[in-house]
């Protein structure tokens, strides 16, 4: 992503407007603010992903800031291994937890709901990819058992036997 970013970077036009903020002109002719102090863009991905988006980048190549201070912690390993140095453990099991005698002792009902009125529904709703004509399943056409063609029954069939 920081790669992309960088590329990007290359088309954009950097003004300064302070020590530490500076207006950044992309390719497309939008202005940009962007604060390295503070580590915001009006962007919104440097503030969002905590990593420099390319309007950052491009005013990083004015004010000659090291890229690698702009990335958030997240990003590094070492506060990976910081936030699982400590034992992870099983959550207990259900019988050895201790349940108060206020949530035992409370009585709960289920919700009160009504019923919809009219008749239940007695067809059910086909799932996606099935057939949805009228009597869920698709006719075929009829097949005359004395000629063996389509379109007629027996009953209706001029072919001779």
């Amino acid at each position: 992503m920081l790669i992309d970013h960088l590329k990007l970077a290359t088309d954009c036009a950097v003004i300064a407007a302070s020590e530490w903020i500076y207006q950044v002109n992309d390719g497309f002719g939008i202005v940009f603010t962007v604060d390295l102090e503070k580590k915001t863009c009006t962007c919104r991905v440097f503030d969002v992903l905590m990593v420099p988006c390319c309007h950052a980048l491009a005013a990083v190549g004015i004010r000659n800031v090291d890229i690698y201070s702009l990335i958030g912690n997240y990003a590094f390993v070492t506060e990976w291994r910081k936030l699982w140095r400590a034992h992870i453990l099983p959550p207990p099991k259900e019988k050895d937890t201790e349940v108060p005698n206020v949530v035992s002792e409370m009585v709960v009902n289920p919700p009160k709901t009504r019923r919809p009125g009219g008749r239940p529904k007695t067809v059910r709703i086909p799932s996606r990819g099935e057939y949805q004509g009228k009597g869920g399943k698709k006719k075929k056409p009829n097949k005359c058992t004395t000629c063996g063609k389509d379109g007629h029954n027996r009953a209706t069939c001029k072919n001779p036997i």
